[in-house]
């Protein structure tokens, strides 16, 4: 019994760790989108007029 209680602790640990990572790499990724968005302002509005 404790094998798998040890074994689902393992994993969800794991989970843990790859859902904080996931998320970090989100976070980053939206505010570099929102730094690229607000340095080229003139380029954005060109492409929606295309």
């Amino acid at each position: 019994m404790t094998t798998l209680i040890n074994t689902f602790l393992s994993y969800f640990v794991l989970m843990l760790i790859f859902a904080a990572v996931a998320g970090v790499g989100v976070a980053i990724g939206i505010q570099m989108r929102k730094k690229k968005n607000a340095q080229t302002p003139d380029t954005a509005q060109a492409d929606q007029q295309s």
